[in-house]
């Protein structure tokens, strides 16, 4: 399912607010999930996320909205600013499936205009908050007389950052969103695909700047087992490990498998910045790419036993390459080989063997390079 693009950007959904706080990749957070912490409590994030107003939700349930704008504003802000690394945040938009216009009651053109109506607002509100315009509709008519909608206010959707597409999540996979995506892409719209999951981002991914989705809680909802190694739940529907699996197995159809998260830095008694090799959160998150890899080695373009096996040895050489660029990480980080060993299971003598690179060696160069000049 490899999709020839590099470039789009995608946010893993959520079900945890405080995953914000464990990993570093970018994340898709509800509101509505976001707005059960307390201010003292509230996570920090380590990596960049976007915010979901949880438009659906609130409407599904209670056929409009009863978070007011002024409530959304004062919200958002405080997520932008205690939280933190916020790129942008949804609006309070009205979505078109027909489910949704048979609990309102509305039209079409209604939602629409309560769409862009809100966004207005949003913005007049808080002009410093990063929210973006979304689309909604269901035909290309619809979206095309929705980017009309905005002219006729004044916005330039071609400067914004990023435009939303909303009502595409349980059509993602179709033609039809395909030539709609292409329709608006060739307009200049830097979109956003909400709920795009695999089968999409395979079709069309290559014209969206960025997407979201939250299905591997959805197909693991389905499953009455847990992951091997996984425990402490039913199954794995609210599991960041298998949330990043998910991840993994997008990243790698989009070409960017080798994109791992940056390692955290935290306090402890040997030193005050100990690379956390072992972290669970960030070796779930690599077990997830290397699971995705080998997913890719064993399609049938490489079920011969050469082609196999020539990728393979490939998938080996770049453990060991980056292996060796977290050593020397942590290495000028100040740990010992003693240090060293320990975190990678191994003797201070075998991990110095292993692993003295040039990068020791041009440190002590320029060490004796100082006390010459001194």
């Amino acid at each position: 399912m490899a999709v020839a693009t590099g470039g789009t950007r995608f946010y893993l959904g959520a079900h945890h607010a405080n995953w914000l706080a464990r990993v570093d990749v970018p994340l898709f957070v509800s509101h509505r999930r976001l707005a059960e912490y307390e201010p003292a409590s509230m996570p920090r994030a380590r990596g960049p996320w976007a915010l979901d107003s949880g438009a659906f939700s609130e409407i599904a349930e209670y056929g409009q909205f009863r978070t007011s704008p002024r409530q959304y504003v004062a919200a958002v802000r405080r997520y932008a600013d205690q939280v933190g690394r916020l790129e942008w945040a949804a609006p309070q938009d009205w979505m078109c499936e027909p489910a949704m216009l048979a609990t309102t009651g509305l039209t079409v053109a209604e939602h629409q205009r309560r769409t862009v109506a809100n966004y207005l607002q949003l913005r007049q509100l808080a002009p410093e908050v990063p929210f973006v315009p979304v689309l909604q509709g269901w035909t290309t008519g619809d979206y095309l007389a929705c980017v009309g909608l905005y002219q006729a206010a004044g916005v330039d959707l071609t400067s914004a950052p990023v435009v939303g597409l909303g009502s595409v999540c349980r059509r993602q996979a179709t033609a039809e969103i395909g030539d709609l995506v292409a329709t608006l892409a060739s307009r200049g719209l830097r979109l956003h695909g909400f709920g795009v999951k695999r089968l999409g981002l395979a079709r069309y991914g290559h014209l969206l700047d960025s997407a979201d989705s939250m299905a591997w809680s959805a197909q693991h909802r389905r499953q009455s087992s847990r992951l091997p190694g996984c425990a402490g739940h039913r199954n794995c529907a609210n599991c960041l490990r298998a949330a990043l699996r998910y991840r993994a197995a997008v990243l790698a159809d989009l070409g960017q498998h080798d994109r791992l998260p940056q390692p955290a830095r935290t306090a402890s008694r040997a030193t005050t910045k100990v690379v956390t090799f072992a972290g669970a959160d960030l070796l779930a998150d690599a077990e997830a790419v290397l699971l995705a890899a080998l997913e890719q080695v064993q399609t049938p373009a490489t079920a011969s036993d050469q082609t196999g096996l020539a990728a393979l040895y490939a998938l080996g050489r770049a453990l060991a390459a980056i292996t060796e660029r977290r050593v020397a990480t942590a290495r000028a980080d100040g740990l010992s080989w003693g240090q060293v060993g320990g975190l990678l299971g191994m003797s201070r003598q075998a991990a110095r063997q292993r692993f003295a690179t040039t990068t020791d060696h041009e440190q002590r160069a320029g060490d004796q390079a100082r006390r010459w000049s001194a």
